[in-house]
């Protein structure tokens, strides 16, 4: 959608720029440097290169940081722990026997243990250093006052926090938390029971990266399938590590792709429309028949260093730095290519290579810090080419200002 405004918006301009020069006769034709011309196509390229890089960057970055934290999660010790707890005999959801408690409080232990499970994937995937704990499991006081989960710091190994754990009615829960029985512990409650003096339904972490609550449906729900709730949340991260990182590919892929194609597209036609108003039929109508497999071309470079992109998000996970270097590495193997065919010579191959090199860097590391510097690269594109054109209209001829007779 932005690709098509930017277009809309540079034919405009185009056009207008056409009608005056044919209005005023502002410019006369002079000798052209084509090496300076050929010098500003290579720099052209490595905008190409940069933009189409970083715009597919970008596409798949969100959907290869989900995969990346789903991992965190499913590899992390506590949540394993815990999770295997929650299904486990004498937890106060299955009996020592291995049967499915028939205690009235199980909605309460139930609820205890979403809200542990839920603080620590949270937890593992934003990378904190704090775990939540049944009082129990570690070793503290299980009597009626007690709280029901520790925040525990992995660092230094201390309790940080302590939280009391009520899941019903507002009535039940405003006389649970009454008489500030449990001193400066947090309550949390379920969400249904509303606003509740003394209590929350959200706890935060100290370091503000987890943020857990729960709803009585959720805790009932956990109450009559401990197993299969447990098995939910395997299946679940599973999932997510495969499925986000096909996803971070699939659309890291397209979007380079597109970027190419398009950016070759917006070029061809902007040449075009500088044919046309150097008045150059037979170069409009050569060029306008060269669109498309310009554009098949330019979908396919950007293709190639999408896939290293996507290569870097796999392997590395989202990490800007290493998928610029991928995307500058793809022109360092080229150019040693060249050197080991004896194409170039290493200073010919050094001297190309360079200022290509160094524009994709620059390219690459803005697109990746502001997507929006793409856009405008890419309406710089459009008026590029339609500039060159109507320089090149003629052969071997530029425009300059005209100066009067």
């Amino acid at each position: 959608e932005q690709l098509r405004q930017i277009c809309q918006s540079s034919i405009q301009i185009a056009l207008q720029f056409q009608k005056a020069c044919l209005k005023q006769r502002m410019y006369h034709i002079k000798e052209v440097d084509e090496d300076a011309l050929e010098v500003l196509d290579d720099q052209q390229l490595s905008l190409e290169r940069g933009v189409a890089a970083g715009m597919a960057y970008h596409a798949g970055v969100a959907a290869a940081e989900r995969s990346i934290a789903a991992e965190r999660i499913q590899n992390d010790p506590s949540w394993n722990q815990t999770l295997r707890a929650t299904a486990s005999p004498g937890n106060g959801l299955i009996t020592n026997q291995g049967s499915l408690s028939s205690n009235p409080n199980s909605q309460g232990f139930a609820a205890e243990h979403k809200v542990i499970n839920t603080f620590n994937a949270q937890a593992a995937a934003a990378e904190s250093p704090y775990r939540a704990v049944s009082t129990e499991s570690f070793g503290g006081s299980t009597s009626q006052n007690a709280p029901d989960i520790q925040i525990v710091d992995l660092r230094t190994g201390d309790v940080v926090d302590e939280i009391q754990v009520k899941s019903g009615s507002h009535q039940y829960v405003s006389s649970s938390i009454s008489n500030d029985r449990y001193g400066d512990m947090h309550k949390l409650h379920n969400l249904e029971a509303g606003s509740v003096d003394g209590g929350s339904t959200t706890y935060t972490s100290p370091d503000q990266r987890v943020r857990v609550s729960f709803s009585q449906q959720e805790a009932h729900q956990i109450a009559r399938d401990p197993q299969g709730y447990v098995d939910d949340q395997r299946t679940h991260v599973q999932q997510q590590v495969v499925g986000e990182k096909i996803a971070a590919t699939a659309q890291t892929l397209t979007a380079g792709a597109m970027a190419g194609a398009g950016m070759s597209a917006a070029g061809g036609f902007a040449e075009c429309l500088g044919a046309i108003a150097r008045g150059d039929s037979t170069r409009s109508e050569t060029i306008l028949r060269s669109i498309p497999e310009r554009t098949k071309d330019g979908a396919l470079r950007s293709f190639g260093r999408a896939g290293v992109i996507a290569a870097t998000q796999a392997l590395l996970g989202a990490n800007p730095v290493a998928a610029g270097a991928g995307v500058v590495g793809v022109d360092m193997v080229r150019c040693f290519g060249a050197v080991l065919n004896g194409q170039q010579t290493p200073e010919e191959a050094f001297r190309d290579v360079t200022p290509r090199t160094l524009g994709t860097m620059a390219t690459v590391s803005l697109c990746m810090a502001n997507p929006a510097i793409a856009a405008g690269i890419i309406g710089y594109r459009f008026a590029y080419g339609f500039i060159r054109s109507y320089a090149k209209a003629t052969p071997g001829k530029a425009l300059s200002p005209r100066t009067p007779d």
